[in-house]
C-alpha cells in the first residue's frame, strides 16, 4: 500500500526501506493515515536536502486534523 502511494504522489525516495518503515510506525497501518503521511511527504517544507523530517510531518499532520 505504502509503494501505491509512493507512486501515486510521485515521491522519490533515497532510502525506501527506512521510510516505508517510519510511514508504518506512525501510521500504526492505518490506510487513510499512511495516504496522508505521503501526501505530506511529498511537500518540500519536510525535506531537508534530500532527507524527509517525519516528526516535523507527523506533528502537523496530526495538528491539522484537529481542525481547530
Amino acid at each position: 500500500m505504502t509503494t501505491h502511494f509512493i507512486e501515486s504522489f510521485g515521491l522519490v525516495i533515497d532510502k525506501a526501506d527506512f521510510f516505508m518503515k517510519e510511514v508504518f510506525r506512525l501510521s500504526d497501518g492505518n490506510p487513510s493515515a499512511i495516504r496522508e503521511i505521503c501526501h505530506y511527504a511529498g511537500k518540500d517544507e519536510y525535506k531537508v536536502e534530500r532527507e524527509i523530517k517525519f516528526r516535523l510531518l507527523n506533528l502537523d499532520r496530526k495538528i491539522d486534523a484537529l481542525k481547530l
